[in-house]
């Protein structure tokens, strides 16, 4: 009995120092230089078109379906609208995301 206390608290002590090794070793992250910093701002930048053609097809998608939600709600088919506003909220979502993005991108990345 004596020995399974003594190795319950010898493994406890183990998981307690790599622990605690593991949180100090997530707490030292090393900071970004420059040049990382401007490699960074390189891809992100070259990335923009791609974001703000997204963002363009999403846009359209918004207004289709903004179409189909008033013709949904015309013809009382309630299931319909559900569904259809929940792609819109969905989509307005992606959008903002998209936005965000791009300002995130223009904000960081303008002095360089």
């Amino acid at each position: 009995m004596r020995v399974r206390h003594v190795v319950a608290a010898g493994v406890i002590a183990i998981v307690g120092v790599l622990g605690s090794a593991g949180i100090a070793a997530a707490q030292t992250t090393p900071t970004p230089t420059g040049q990382n910093k401007q490699a960074a701002c390189a891809k992100a930048t070259a990335r923009l078109p791609k974001i703000q053609d997204r963002e363009t097809k999403v846009e359209g998608r918004i207004t289709k379906l903004q179409s189909r939600l008033a013709t949904a709600q015309q013809n009382n088919h309630p299931d319909a609208v559900k569904l259809i506003q929940f792609r819109i909220d969905w989509l307005q979502k992606v959008e903002q995301h998209l936005k965000d993005a791009t300002n995130l991108i223009n904000s960081e990345c303008q002095s360089t």
